[in-house]
């Protein structure tokens, strides 16, 4: 008996969704190049130190942030997909103009620079008009708090360029280290960290394949995300005036913030670690350092405690990094698609526990200023990652027995 044809709202779902996972694959290899080039920074003699691998990083992490941010918002509320145009109007000028900027720095050309935070500017405002239109024409409201979240983090961004062009700008006006504490809190909290905490309520449920928990509301997730927000601008305030208690006691709002949100997030049973252990123990090792990276950074601004560069390595190294890791070990298949046989192959090969193991032995090594013992753990974890992406990529979408099965039936 012939399969029903499908309905034409059916159809414009499957082109919606093939249309922003073609556009998310796009923005990931663009992420990608740059990541490969701070790889080579990172080694290669230049003026900047480690300046210069670290934002051409941070700038392959905020392209992540916009193909991840633009494929969740449609999928996850039913949205329209922006048009391949747009999203390549999007994510160029952020990719380019973090490439000004850091050739701007390197050459000492202040207006190079301030071109290139412009650029990136624009490419956020866009994303910003983006999911703003996805959220108007949603279906599924419930998902809106992350697309706010979202939205919110567009508006550190674009705060955390006005300050960055600030300090590349010479003036005897401003204090240069303060607006740079200012800065490093509204980009790394402000901007990363309300796009992983609109994230993880939703996307922990999707890695364990579970419902969500039920006191995970929409006004649960929202009231979380918003005090996060509050707690990072008062702590950037603080640090703008100097106040080194307030901006400690902020941060450790935040930090409270992060613990609450754990309260948000699936619990995972013997079958889902069967599964995908490692992703979720790595997103659970990612949620543990952000807090303990936020605690670290309150004693340092608060009380003077010798750790604030290295709160910053276990808030992005043991915190963000691991939990994009782990999330990006289960879209990577989802994306490459090629049907369920391909999609679980997919699955098996990016469930790492060497990927768990060696991000947090190297993110213990930078905490405790064990640095070579770091970059050690540090290249093995990006080697591993880089072994199973070139496997993921290269293996068969259909293998011969789901070919020859399809063929008899």
């Amino acid at each position: 008996m012939p399969s029903p044809r499908p309905a034409p709202q059916d159809d414009r779902s499957a082109r919606r969704v093939a249309v922003v996972h073609r556009e998310a694959v796009q923005g990931l290899r663009l992420a990608g190049s740059l990541a490969v080039g701070a790889g080579f920074m990172a080694v290669l003699p230049h003026r900047t130190g480690t300046w210069l691998p670290l934002h051409l990083a941070l700038g392959a992490g905020l392209v992540v942030v916009c193909a991840v941010t633009q494929l969740l918002a449609v999928t996850w509320s039913s949205g329209p997909a922006p048009s391949p145009r747009w999203a390549a109007g999007q994510r160029w000028p952020v990719a380019a103009g973090m490439v000004l900027v850091a050739v701007g720095r390197e050459r000492e050309a202040s207006w190079v620079v301030a071109a290139g935070a412009t650029t990136v500017g624009v490419g956020l405002g866009a994303l910003a008009a983006i999911l703003w239109w996805v959220r108007r024409r949603a279906r599924t409201p419930r998902f809106h708090p992350a697309i706010d979240a979202y939205l919110g983090a567009v508006v550190f961004g674009l705060l955390g360029i006005a300050l960055g062009a600030t300090m590349a700008v010479p003036s005897t006006t401003f204090d240069v280290s303060r607006i740079r504490q200012a800065h490093v809190i509204v980009n790394v909290l402000g901007l990363l960290g309300l796009v992983v905490a609109g994230t993880v309520p939703y996307f922990s449920a999707t890695q364990a394949r579970m419902k969500m928990v039920r006191r995970a509301t929409p006004s649960a997730i929202r009231a979380t995300t918003a005090a996060l927000a509050v707690g990072t601008a008062a702590a950037a305030v603080a640090a703008l005036a100097g106040a080194g208690r307030a901006q400690a006691g902020a941060l450790l709002v935040d930090a409270a913030c992060v613990v609450a949100l754990a309260r948000l997030v699936v619990v995972p049973g013997r079958r889902q670690l069967a599964w995908a252990g490692p992703r979720l123990l790595q997103m659970a090792a990612g949620g543990a350092w952000w807090v303990v990276g936020l605690v670290m950074l309150a004693a340092s601004v608060g009380w003077g405690a010798p750790t604030g560069d290295r709160a910053l390595v276990a808030i992005l190294l043991g915190g963000y990094a691991q939990i994009v890791v782990a999330s990006l070990a289960y879209l990577l298949p989802v994306l490459r698609a090629g049907g369920h046989v391909a999609l679980g192959r997919g699955f098996d090969v990016t469930r790492s526990w060497p990927s768990l193991v060696v991000a947090n032995a190297a993110a213990v090594a930078a905490v405790a200023g064990a640095t070579s013992l770091a970059v050690a753990f540090g290249v093995v974890w990006v080697l591993d990652g880089a072994v199973r992406v070139v496997r993921l990529a290269r293996a068969p979408l259909v293998t011969e027995p789901a070919a020859a099965t399809t063929a008899r039936s």
